[in-house]
């Protein structure tokens, strides 16, 4: 079996022993991007960090302007994740709000199926925490122009309906079945589909709603925690006093 299947199967200790296995020299980016997953997983912020680091250098960077572009949005969103569960709020907050800039101005040559809305899911969801209206309109900027796409036409290609979620388009029922119907696709929506209706129940000031949403994320099965929602989801539930499950 995988390192990476070992990963989805939440046998992280595994997991990691499989991943250190393989030769220096075959140790692409996305060797480094798995296996930051794992480190989150065992709760090794530094190494998870130092991971995040090495993909990043090793990824193609874009070349032939004088303003930066990003390859892809991950390795912002990743180091923001892992400052967050640092405790350095205002330095993740800062890598998101950089990857969300640049997402609105097209500097990001890769990013969700939906152009990027999973990054501002997360810079919103800090923005809420953090009492931040500017990178909320920030966020909203981003929305507006996803939504305005052809590629939205009709369908949303899912974290959108998130996004549309938060502009007001359309309510929380809506967003639910909008959630696909697949197998391992839909942990995943539903973990970014209840942590924006987590962050929306803050927001309106329901902490009881905050915590509710909170659960029932932390609460999903393989493959949710591929997402970087799932991670601050345990998160913040840690600091709110409750007692995820453990990791096995």
């Amino acid at each position: 079996m995988s390192a990476w299947n070992l990963f989805i199967q939440r046998r992280f200790s595994e997991a990691l022993a499989a991943y250190q296995e393989k030769p220096n020299n075959l140790r692409k980016d996305g060797f480094y991007r798995e296996r930051a997953s794992v480190y989150l997983a065992l709760g090794d912020i530094i190494r998870a960090r130092q991971d995040i680091e090495s993909a990043y250098s090793l990824e193609h960077k874009p070349s032939g302007t004088k303003k930066q572009r990003w390859h892809s949005d991950d390795y912002m969103v990743r180091m923001g994740v892992s400052y967050w569960l640092e405790g350095d709020e205002m330095k993740a907050t800062e890598c998101w709000r950089i990857i969300v800039e640049a997402l609105s101005l097209g500097r990001v040559n890769y990013s969700d199926m939906a152009g990027g809305a999973g990054a501002g899911l997360i810079l919103w969801f800090a923005a809420v925490k953090l009492s931040r209206p500017d990178l909320i309109e920030l966020c909203r900027k981003l929305f507006e122009k996803l939504s305005k796409k052809k590629r939205h036409a009709g369908i949303s290609y899912w974290p959108m309906p998130v996004g549309r979620f938060f502009l007001g388009v359309i309510d929380e029922s809506a967003l639910m079945d909008l959630v696909t119907q697949g197998v391992g696709l839909r942990e995943r929506e539903l973990c970014q589909a209840y942590f924006a209706r987590a962050v929306s129940a803050l927001a309106a000031g329901n902490k009881d709603g905050y915590r509710k949403f909170l659960k029932l994320a932390a609460a999903l099965p393989s493959p949710a925690h591929i997402e970087s929602e799932y991670f601050l989801t345990r998160h913040e539930l840690f600091k709110l006093g409750e007692k995820c499950e453990p990791f096995s």
